[in-house]
């Protein structure tokens, strides 16, 4: 088997465990956000583009050989993704 070829089953295998858990956990509809508080505006509609973004990013990390993602993209979506929770808990409380 080529190394490419068993990098991206490895990476497969995880996905299909990651998708276990969060299924385990109740966390099956992540479209959900979009219909029903960017459309709404109820958080700001940045945090939308945000999600897809970083969608897009692990995307390309999961399934693209050739492809790396950076520490500085990494950095770039954790920052969106503490941006978020603090506007999610200020929504929320």
């Amino acid at each position: 088997m080529k190394p490419e070829t068993h990098s991206l089953l490895q990476k497969a295998h995880e996905n299909c465990e990651a998708a276990a858990l969060l299924l385990q956990n109740g966390y099956a509809d992540i479209a959900a956000f979009g219909r029903d508080f960017a459309k709404t505006a109820a958080l700001d509609p940045r945090f939308h583009r945000y999600l897809i973004d970083a969608q897009d990013l692990r995307q390309s990390g999961d399934y693209d050989t050739n492809a790396a993602v950076t520490p500085a993209q990494v950095e770039q979506a954790l920052h969106w993704a503490n941006d978020f929770l603090a506007a999610a808990q200020a929504l929320l409380t």
